[in-house]
């Protein structure tokens, strides 16, 4: 567009120029009245570029899940100056653009520009994002003297929450053979008015339990059933994020640190249902704030509590020293002795220092289940797919980890799968 307006100045100028040439000839004095017309053109132009006027709008969201699709909208309007404008509309970091562009130039002519932009992006990895600011450049047509290069302010934030996955209880149901109460009652809590399913009777189970219409349906097996209801939590459980480097093996959006994260957040979910005491506390070199851990308890809120914290913790590049247990920590080890998961993604560089917080955890008193993330796979995912399927028992040999591990490899194990295997040496 800016091509076509020079070469019509340019053709204005040639017939004003052939003009006054053959004014000169002829001596028509009149004709050279045409010698102004291209300073009267310029001047014009100069005028209406002279002063530029834009408004920008947006629709922007500010709440997503990873994963999901979502779209921006821009409406631009331009009032005055003449020229091209270049536009750099807002994006934020850990994005896919599905379709449409966030970059665009307008051509401003006489007329009032008047443009709205519609862009689809995906969210790829949890955290809080701000909106980077809209980029505003304008060249007007004759020249550098007008030429602006604007800032526009975008005042606005997205929050992507981790994926979570729902754990139904059926899942976690692990029936014991032995005619006897599988926990003690004063360890499982108090029953409540919340059913959760029909079972076989047990020894301790109290006869007013008996569900005597489900007893005569299987009566031919001389079997009794009992109706079972939900306990209140007195069991407390805490889960210990390793923060170091090798968590972050792979790309930003996926890698062991991230499948932690969503371990974490769906485990928690899971638990709190069940009003089990929950806590969470990433390992550290250093003695935490109080805003970095969550303290165990029951409830709904304690699972915001936790996805807040998971928000905004990140890896950190480099291990000095080995992980210190925070005294609040320890305390709440000696005084409930919960049961622990402490997951991590074991190679040479960390294998030494969560061994050593291993073994301080059951020294104060902790169950603990160590959950290994195989970072393996995840890297062959984006370098070589057809050699995924070996890193599993492989890193089992290399690691030579305790009994109570769990070795998840997230490529080719789902979380559900995880999570039913944590469950059976946790206690869920």
């Amino acid at each position: 567009m800016i091509v076509s307006w020079y070469r019509q100045i340019f053709i204005f100028i040639f017939i004003s120029g052939v003009i006054v040439v053959v004014g000169i000839d002829t001596e028509i004095k009149t004709l050279f009245a045409s010698l102004f017309f291209p300073i009267f053109l310029f001047a014009i132009l100069a005028l209406r570029e002279m002063r530029f006027d834009m408004e920008i709008t947006h629709n922007l969201p500010t709440r997503a899940a990873v994963g999901d699709e979502l779209e921006l909208k821009i409406h631009v309007k331009i009032t005055r100056g003449m020229g091209m404008i270049n536009l750099d509309l807002p994006t934020f970091r850990e994005m896919e653009l599905l379709e449409g562009s966030n970059v665009h130039i307008i051509y401003k002519g006489k007329k009032i520009e008047e443009r709205e932009y519609t862009y689809k992006v995906r969210t790829t990895r949890r955290g809080i994002f701000p909106y980077s600011d809209i980029e505003i450049e304008y060249s007007p047509i004759l020249g550098r003297n007008n030429y602006k290069r604007l800032t526009q302010k975008v005042e606005s934030s997205i929050i992507v929450v981790p994926p979570v996955k729902i754990l139904k209880k059926s899942q976690f149901q692990i029936r014991s053979r032995l005619v006897k109460p599988r926990y003690a009652v004063t360890r499982l809590g108090p029953p409540t008015n919340e059913f959760e399913r029909i079972r076989e009777f047990v020894s301790g189970d109290s006869f007013k339990s008996i569900n005597w219409k489900s007893t005569a349906r299987v009566s031919y097996n001389n079997k009794i059933m009992v109706n079972q209801y939900e306990r209140e939590g007195l069991k407390n459980f805490i889960f210990l994020l390793d923060t170091s480097n090798p968590m972050s093996r792979g790309v930003s959006y996926e890698n062991p640190f991230e499948y932690s994260i969503s371990l974490i957040l769906s485990g928690a979910n899971y638990l709190a249902s069940k009003n089990y005491n929950v806590g969470y506390w990433p390992l550290s070199e250093t003695v935490l704030k109080p805003l970095e851990y969550v303290m165990p308890s029951s409830g709904g809120d304690v699972v915001n509590r936790i996805r807040d914290k998971l928000l905004r913790v990140e890896y950190r590049r480099t291990l000095q020293k080995g992980y210190l247990l925070d005294p609040v920590l320890t305390r709440i080890i000696m005084e409930t002795q919960p049961q622990i998961t402490l997951i991590t993604s074991l190679n040479a560089r960390n294998r030494e220092q969560i061994m050593n917080t291993y073994s301080r955890l059951l020294k104060l008193g902790a169950g603990v289940v160590l959950v290994n993330i195989l970072a393996e796979s995840i890297v062959a995912k984006r370098i070589e797919p057809r050699i995924i399927g070996i890193f599993t028992g492989k890193g089992k040999d290399i690691t030579n980890t305790p009994k109570s591990t769990v070795t998840w490899d997230p490529v080719t194990q789902n979380l559900g799968k995880a999570a039913y295997e944590i469950a059976i040496r946790g206690g869920w």
